[in-house]
């Protein structure tokens, strides 16, 4: 059984291009950062069988956010994808602890947002999670900082 859930997982490792690293860690925004940036990542998981990975980096002089994210095995088409606060349950109203992603869900998505002084605060400060949802599956994950 071991044996079997090692290749398993070795080839979602290699299908997601994670190679030896699988905390998103080695992966990169789509845009080279800043120097100065400061860098986060996190591995994807969800209950079902979808895994995937995010890479971000704030650049602290202009506070852009900039984030690459990849998934696979999502059950269901994406419905909404977001940063926030990792204690806060989203009710679908507006929200300044919250960024909701604004383009198109399919894997990859590639993005950029200029962040308040509070969403900085809470990224920097450990606080912030990316959630990915579908009708039928899940991905989220406390972003943390990357080398």
């Amino acid at each position: 059984m071991g044996s079997f859930l090692s290749t398993v997982l070795g080839a979602l490792a290699s299908r997601l291009g994670w190679g030896e690293r699988t905390n998103g860690a080695d992966r990169q925004p789509p845009e080279t950062p800043s120097p100065g940036a400061v860098r986060f990542a996190a591995k994807l998981m969800s209950e079902a069988d979808a895994a995937g990975w995010i890479a971000a980096s704030l650049d602290p002089a202009s506070g852009v956010l900039t984030w690459a994210v990849e998934y696979s095995e999502l059950e269901g088409e994406p419905t909404r994808a977001y940063f926030s606060v990792a204690e806060i349950e989203w009710d679908g109203e507006p929200d300044p602890d919250r960024l909701l992603l604004s383009e198109a869900l399919a894997s990859p998505i590639n993005g950029s947002a200029r962040l308040t002084a509070a969403q900085i605060a809470n990224l920097t400060g450990g606080k912030w999670t990316f959630t990915l949802e579908a009708a039928d599956d899940r991905l989220s994950q406390a972003l943390e900082p990357a080398p």
